[in-house]
Formats: structure tokens, C-alpha cells, sequence
């Protein structure tokens, strides 16, 4: 039976942070368990690009996640007496009863309570903002959005990976993103998604996960949505599922999330998840991924294909239909 919580004060702790003291700019939004092996290249990376503020609910962690955010200066920790897939019943942002995961419980009303009226960034520690080649950082990113009254924008979510399956198996820890770019270099040259004419983000090409699957002969393989809406201004506009906002992104813009499922705490992130079933359908995908380890005769399989690239530079992406900018 699903919780009541008609406030959502109730079930949220500030265990650590000001949520109210950091300096204008972006935010970021995430809810985390067991990220180590992510957090440090994830904080580096995006601190770079000129986030300002990091706003972590932990979803109980037991590898040091918590202390490791609680010891950073730009990090706010949250912690809820929900899980992440627990159901809930409560009344959405546009003032519906329903009943939903926790998980978008915690993702419409962190950022209503602190982020309001700011531009917020939702990712998975595993998602990587990557920017056009026009754009130096964020700052130029959200001055642009605000000079032509763009307050939505979505993005392709590209899957990083390595040549072979095997390489899976190198166990070194990123501290930024060229560590993750030196295991798991490479993506998909071709478009993702496409803008539909009514508004909104479709679809065009599964990931490369379900290409690897299908290509492994994984039963029933999972198909990904290639795309997210991870960037908006938060006031009339807040999430709605796992990929999309209340507001249809503006077509002029597509930026890329470097996806980096590909990598060795993949088997970790697996076992946890298929236990946990928190993700979606039951952590589906996931006893995919976990078919596709079990395959030991794929070890040494290529998981690239003909389509495949070496990432140097977003003038790539743009070219491939992975980024748009088209404000000038």
C-alpha cells in the first residue's frame, strides 16, 4: 500500500549544506545511492562547467557517498525516510492526487522547495553535460537561454563505451570525465531523436545498449529512451517522468548527455539494481546487462558496430545530430 504524505517536509531531512547560500547560476539536481565510483569525476567535471550548486538526495548509500558529498562545499545532502521506488500517494505540483515512485515524488519537489525559479540540471551521476562548441560553460549556456526566453531544453543521451566487453574489466576509478573518456570512448555516430511538430522529443534509434543487446541475442532486450529533458527553468515547469518535463523543450537547442553506463562498476550497478528492483519495469534493462555478462563467449566481442566513433569534440555530436544550436 502506497504512503500518504500530503506534505513533503514530512518524509525530507537536511542533513548537510545551505540549500539557500549558493551563488547564482546552475544547479544541479540527482538522486544517488552507492555512487563512488561516479561522484568525484561527476563533481569535477560539472564544477568546471560552471554549476554552482549541487543538490544530492541519497537514497541510502553504504559505500561512502554520503560522507564523501557531505564533506564538499558546494553540496547540499538530502536524505528521506522514502525509497527511491516505494509508492507513494500525494498531490503532484499541478495539484493531481496520484499515485507514483518516490522517485518523482523527490524530483518534483526537492527543486520546488529550493531550486525555484532557477535553472535546474536533472542527472544520474553517470550523465555528463556536454555543450556546444560555441558555449565555454554554463554561464554562457544560461545567458544565451535567457536572452531568447528559452526556459526548457532537452538533450540526446549518448551511450559511451569501450571497443570490447572485456575492457569492462579495468577497475580504475575516473576523477574526471577524460578517465572516463580514456575506457569508454566511443558512441554512435547518428541521430537519436527528433523533435515531433506537436512539441516534445521522440525517439528515431535505440541506444546502444539495445543495439548490443539485440546483436548479443539477449531475450526480449530492453529498448532505451534515447533522450531526456534535463535542463529548465524551474517555476511553471518541473519533471514528469524520467525523461520528460511538464513544458516541451524548444527545438532550437539539443544538447548531449555523455551516458557512461559502459564501464566496470556496470557489474555492481547490475547486481544492485536486479536486487533492489527499483529502476524502472523492475530493473529490466538490468537483466539485460546481466544476460549479456552471463554470455561468457562475448567477452572478447566487439561492442562497437560500422556506426560507431572515437569522441574528440562536440563539433562531432553537432555533426552526427546529437547537438543543435541554432539561436543565431
Amino acid at each position: 500500500m502506497a504512503r500518504v504524505f500530503p506534505r513533503f517536509g514530512d518524509a525530507l531531512e537536511l542533513v548537510s549544506g545551505d540549500p539557500d547560500g549558493a551563488a547564482p547560476g546552475l544547479a544541479v539536481f540527482a538522486v544517488i545511492r552507492d555512487e563512488m565510483f561516479f561522484l568525484p569525476a561527476f563533481l569535477a567535471y560539472h564544477r568546471r562547467l560552471g554549476v554552482r550548486q549541487f543538490l544530492l538526495l541519497d537514497d541510502g548509500s553504504s559505500d561512502g557517498s554520503a560522507a564523501y558529498i557531505a564533506s564538499q562545499h558546494d553540496c547540499v545532502l538530502l536524505r528521506s525516510s522514502l525509497t527511491y521506488a516505494e509508492p507513494v500517494l500525494s498531490v503532484d505540483l499541478a495539484g493531481r492526487r496520484m499515485e507514483r515512485r518516490a522517485c518523482f515524488f523527490f524530483k518534483q519537489y526537492i527543486p520546488q522547495l529550493w531550486l525555484n525559479h532557477r535553472f535546474v540540471l536533472a542527472l544520474d551521476a553517470d550523465e555528463f553535460l556536454l555543450l556546444p562548441p560555441e558555449l565555454p560553460d554554463a554561464d554562457a549556456l544560461l545567458a544565451a537561454l535567457k536572452q531568447y526566453r528559452i526556459h526548457t531544453v532537452g538533450a540526446a543521451l549518448v551511450e559511451f563505451f569501450p571497443s570490447r566487453l572485456i575492457d569492462l574489466e579495468q577497475e580504475k576509478t575516473p576523477e574526471d570525465l577524460p578517465d572516463l573518456l580514456a575506457t569508454a570512448p566511443y558512441y554512435d555516430h547518428a541521430p537519436l531523436t527528433r523533435f515531433r511538430w506537436r512539441g516534445g522529443l521522440a525517439g528515431i534509434r535505440p541506444s546502444a545498449s539495445t543495439r548490443i543487446f539485440r546483436g548479443a541475442g539477449v531475450k526480449q532486450p530492453y529498448v532505451t529512451t534515447p533522450f531526456k529533458v534535463p535542463l529548465y527553468l524551474h517555476h511553471n515547469n518541473w519533471i514528469v517522468g524520467s525523461h520528460r518535463t511538464r513544458c516541451n523543450p524548444d527545438r532550437r537547442i539539443l544538447l548531449t548527455l555523455a551516458h557512461f553506463k559502459f564501464t566496470h562498476d556496470l557489474y555492481r550497478r547490475t547486481e544492485m539494481a536486479i536486487a533492489l528492483g527499483s529502476h524502472s519495469q523492475g530493473s529490466r534493462k538490468y537483466a539485460c546487462y546481466a544476460e549479456l555478462f552471463e554470455r561468457s563467449r562475448l567477452r572478447d566481442a566487439a561492442l562497437t558496430d560500422s556506426t560507431s566513433r572515437r569522441f574528440a569534440s562536440a563539433a562531432q555530436l553537432m555533426d552526427a545530430g546529437l547537438m543543435r544550436w541554432r539561436l543565431t
